[in-house]
């Protein structure tokens, strides 16, 4: 079977678009963090869509899943399928920018192309997307940041990703091609999403399980002339996310991001002097507070938050007025404004860099979305956790860090998890890996308890046990309606069909308090 497979795959894409050779095949199984569980048989490197819509529809006919890939740097499981009979599509290749609309003020891309070629494509003309691959733009994919529903640079103005594709082009499980927005009628370009039920939606932060994105339509607009960057230090968490909570409540339209110093240094190029010993500051970033959750536990240090901050405006005199705004919104909360290297870093190069910069460092995440309201509850909860948990961290040679933001009526968390690479050279020690991804496995269950929203759910969160019956019975009409079979990354989301899922529940799901009570139970 899988013989004649492979010949049908080659009258399509030749012999160089059917990979089968095993070193080429293990060099594109990593994930940013890991290595993709599973094996296919062959991967798939179609060049147009049509290619792609044909071998999805004679992969159907053989009934074997299917998992589309994009740059490969998700970090939440979504690329591992427990199977050694799969078909991988690598839709990089796929990576033209078909039409940019001036008129409409919309551009049409594949879904393979990067987030790096489409803003220098659009810089050119004076033109931006309204929100850009901010952490992984650099090879990071449109359809990949639209299969995640990732959290990406312009949030703040224009809202979330899913709030800035007007429509797609989705090959379902059988290979037929499923035009979404005002282009589902014959005819019509895709200038609005608005065209009866909203089936765009449907397909964002699926996770590549109900299609695979074939091209993706965004909103663009003129970029501003005028680029603003500051950074306000703060002594406590709690200090700087009150401040960010101000912005969004007030309606203040910049770019924030509150971050430690780790992070600081990390991610955003800041030249502040770093941490020297890793141990040693493990519990430097914790904030302080005379009182916490439970009297007496929280640590007392002076280790300073910041706020970097970016303001686009047309005129001076529109800038002047945010920053005089966003003054007396921070003032009560800040230590003081510090000078910072924002603008020679991201006028230069609007991308984050991909990972970390040190090469001796690793690290993985998790994040939440929240009410903004209850931003400083979860901000204490979440110190409170690492706290608690002091002597598995020191143990292990752990730092912990943060990066938070707030938008419209959400609050952002993602609290990362930093080890030194084993032998530098030879990877990181396993045992040390599962001890993380249990904290982070706990804490993600823990904001679960406190009504925690996510993007980028992949296969590590408990996504299918969170819904309510009508809504995960809805989700699984879907499925089955879409992809019978269950052929599209199976288990992904939690929809199976004699797969396994690969979640696991947290310790103490209905009582938060107790993963606070004592760091011996949980690890």
């Amino acid at each position: 079977m899988k013989q004649d497979l492979n010949n049908r795959l080659k009258s399509v894409l030749y012999d160089d678009g059917v990979i089968t050779d095993k070193n080429k095949i293990i060099e594109l199984l990593v994930d940013l963090k890991d290595k993709i569980s599973g094996y296919p048989f062959c991967i798939l490197a179609p060049k147009t869509v049509d290619q792609l819509s044909y071998i999805v529809q004679i992969i159907s006919s053989y009934k074997i899943p299917l998992l589309a890939r994009g740059a490969g740097i998700s970090v939440s499981g979504g690329l591992s399928i427990d199977s050694l009979d799969y078909v991988m599509i690598d839709l990089r290749s796929l990576n033209q920018i078909e039409e940019i609309n001036q008129e409409d003020m919309y551009i049409t891309v594949q879904a393979g192309c990067s987030w790096e070629k489409l803003f220098n494509e659009l810089d050119t003309l004076g033109f931006k997307t309204t929100c850009s691959g901010y952490g992984d733009g650099i090879v990071g994919t449109v359809g990949g940041s639209v299969s995640d529903n990732e959290l990406l640079s312009g949030y703040s103005y224009y809202g979330t990703l899913s709030n800035n594709i007007l429509g797609m082009d989705v090959i379902l499980a059988d290979g037929s091609i499923l035009e979404t927005g005002s282009s589902a009628a014959d005819g019509r370009i895709p200038f609005s999403r608005e065209f009866g039920p909203d089936l765009t939606g449907l397909f964002i932060g699926d996770s590549g399980s109900l299609g695979i994105k074939a091209r993706v339509t965004l909103k663009i607009v003129h970029k501003k002339n005028i680029k603003k960057y500051f950074s306000f230090a703060f002594e406590r968490i709690e200090d700087l996310v009150l401040a960010q909570t101000e912005i969004s409540k007030n309606n203040i339209k910049l770019e924030h991001w509150g971050v430690d110093i780790f992070n600081n240094s990390q991610f955003f190029r800041q030249t502040i002097k770093r941490p020297e010993q890793l141990r040693n500051n493990s519990l430097f970033l914790a904030s302080s507070s005379p009182k916490g959750l439970i009297d007496g536990v929280r640590a007392s240090s002076k280790s300073y938050y910041y706020l970097n901050i970016m303001i686009e405006c047309s005129t001076k005199e529109e800038t002047q007025r945010i920053y005089s705004e966003l003054l007396r919104l921070c003032q009560p909360y800040m230590a003081n404004e510090i000078e910072n290297s924002l603008k020679n870093n991201f006028d230069k190069i609007p991308f984050a860099p991909l990972g970390i910069e040190d090469k001796y460092l690793s690290s993985n995440y998790t994040n939440s979305l929240f009410p903004i309201s209850r931003a400083l509850e979860i901000s204490a909860i979440t110190d409170e956790y690492f706290i608690r948990h002091s002597k598995i961290i020191e143990k292990n040679d752990l730092l912990f860090s943060y990066l938070t933001s707030s938008f419209n009526s959400s609050f952002f968390i993602e609290a990362r998890i930093w080890w030194p690479s084993s032998n530098n050279s030879k990877g990181t020690d396993e045992d040390i890996v599962q001890v993380v991804n249990m904290l982070l496995r706990d804490l993600a269950g823990l904001w679960d308890t406190f009504g925690a929203s996510r993007c980028e759910i992949g296969r590590i969160y408990n996504f299918e046990n969170q819904l309510s019956s009508a809504a995960r019975s809805t989700l699984k009409v879907i499925k089955l309606s879409l992809d019978p079979n269950f052929i599209l990354n199976p288990g992904v989301l939690g929809l199976n069909s004699g797969y396994d899922n690969n979640t696991k529940n947290t310790m103490y799901p209905e009582f938060p308090q107790d993963l606070l009570r004592n760091s011996d139970d949980v690890l």
